[in-house]
């Protein structure tokens, strides 16, 4: 049974409770009562037939194209939107090339919001989503939201950089809270919460839940249980960022290719971890959703699911920010979930995971490989698009230089680079570089060929060898 969600507008900002309404967008759709026609002079609306786009089109796989060995393998399908329609689940270019709503054109947020009632069912009444021009962009409206300057925010203690960037500006306190090789620790972050002493409490936790960004952990539902009762006892918002939760694998077997599980989309959807939205009661969770990672990067789609209050006021920002998401990109993508339906777009979905399983165990089978055990130590990461390695920094050639350890990653990284291998440091995602005592690096799966992994890996092997000794 659906409950309603708490009323926690007291986690406003003062710019979130202060904005208005655009009185322009109010007036979009003005209806007489009087049932005369309404001929809108106000807004400034370009006309449609001065648009250079009268059709659009492009070829998108057929739905199982992509199963190796399907009769229909590699086929293509053809779809177009065309300037107008009246059919109420096409979205014409006469709409989506104009100044649109905040919230996103309907048809494709109908869609989305139907997915999101699929995967995690929220457990509360009137929950809604809102387009937005992906997770990037979600966040930075999410902070400006919930945060005042010199508030508090927790987060894991390796974490993505550009959320970093979007806090740091703010003036934001950013609480490190500890993990392992399963995520964050609940036990960490109750410990930071019930030893607070310095002013208010952190008002938000921001958190990478799944195949999280650099480390490549995945929240367990016990943690997230554990995490979500804290949330409730001590009041805080919990943003869930979510970007590569569809990109969820089977357990390493140390072999360099992938056994597809064949699942049908029910189990599909059954084997996916619970999100914090599914037992999300108080209508405490704001979740990022995106397309970047499982359709197209450039589309700058993505929509955030959160209780009534917090979609308005995120409607508020909308529209004075970015205003709405790409139209272009909303007519090809509703083109696309139109026609594959929501069958279809599962199996794109289990198609992507099981791509991305095999490029896991590929790169790791090539870690295995070359990299020295005595120093390199990492776990196979059951989600996301990352692999976080160690490498000790006891056996360091040049310890007795007195370098940081962000100098020490810097001087293998650029070795790297003029041999021909690229990787990412892991001071870049430290939230607190004064406790940063450990060399860490971030390799990824996702762009590379296949062929590519062994050399790259080998490469930076043999730079290691330069700086350790092994």
């Amino acid at each position: 049974m659906s409950v309603q969600p708490k009323d926690l507008s007291h986690h406003l900002s003062v710019e979130s409770a202060s904005r208005k309404p655009s009185p322009l967008k109010a007036i979009a759709g003005a209806v007489s009562k009087k049932g005369i026609n309404v001929i809108s002079l106000a807004g400034g609306l370009p006309n449609p037939q001065y648009f250079p786009f009268r059709e659009m089109g492009a070829e998108i796989p057929s739905i199982g194209s992509w199963v190796r060995g399907a009769e229909n393998e590699g086929k293509l399908s053809n779809v177009s939107v065309s300037m107008d329609s009246e059919n109420q689940d096409d979205l014409p270019l006469s709409v989506a090339l104009q100044y649109g709503k905040g919230a996103g054109c309907a048809p494709l947020s109908k869609f989305l919001k139907e997915h999101t009632q699929l995967i995690h069912s929220p457990p509360y009444k009137d929950w809604d989503i809102l387009l937005t021009t992906g997770n990037t962009q979600a966040l930075d409206m999410c902070l400006r939201m919930l945060l005042n300057r010199g508030d508090s925010i927790l987060v894991e203690k390796y974490t993505f950089p550009s959320a970093l960037q979007a806090m740091r500006p703010m003036d934001l306190n950013i609480v490190s809270v500890d993990m392992d090789q399963n995520g964050m620790l609940p036990e960490s972050l109750e410990q930071i919460l019930i030893n607070w002493k310095d002013g208010n409490k952190p008002r938000v936790l921001y958190t990478i839940p799944s195949g999280q960004n650099p480390t490549g952990s995945t929240l367990s539902v016990e943690r997230k249980e554990k995490i979500y009762a804290l949330a409730q006892q001590h009041d805080f918002i919990i943003i869930e960022d979510e970007p590569y939760y569809y990109l969820q694998m089977d357990e390493y077997q140390h072999k360099p290719e992938a056994v597809d599980p064949k699942f049908t989309n029910e189990e599909f959807v059954k084997n996916l971890i619970t999100s914090f939205l599914h037992f999300d009661v108080d209508g405490r969770v704001i979740r990022m959703d995106s397309l970047s990672k499982v359709v197209a990067p450039g589309s700058r789609v993505g929509w955030v699911t959160a209780q009534p209050m917090f979609i308005e006021r995120s409607l508020r920002y909308t529209e004075t920010a970015s205003q709405n998401a790409s139209g272009i990109s909303q007519a090809l993508l509703q083109a696309l979930f139109q026609t594959w339906g929501h069958d279809g777009y599962l199996a794109w979905l289990k198609n992507i995971r099981f791509s991305y399983t095999e490029r896991r165990n590929a790169l790791l089978y090539a870690m295995e490989k070359h990299l020295p055990k005595s120093i390199c130590s990492y776990i196979a990461p059951e989600a996301g698009m990352f692999i976080w390695f160690e490498v000790d920094k006891s056996a360091y050639k040049f310890a007795d230089q007195g370098k940081s350890i962000a100098e020490i990653e810097s001087e293998i990284h650029d070795e790297a680079i003029q041999d021909g291998a690229n990787v990412a440091c892991g001071n870049w995602f430290v939230v607190d570089s004064s406790i940063n005592d450990k060399i860490f690096f971030r390799v990824t799966f996702a762009y590379a060929e296949l062929s590519e992994f062994e050399i790259a890996i080998e490469r930076f092997a043999n730079v290691l060898k330069k700086f350790f000794n092994f």
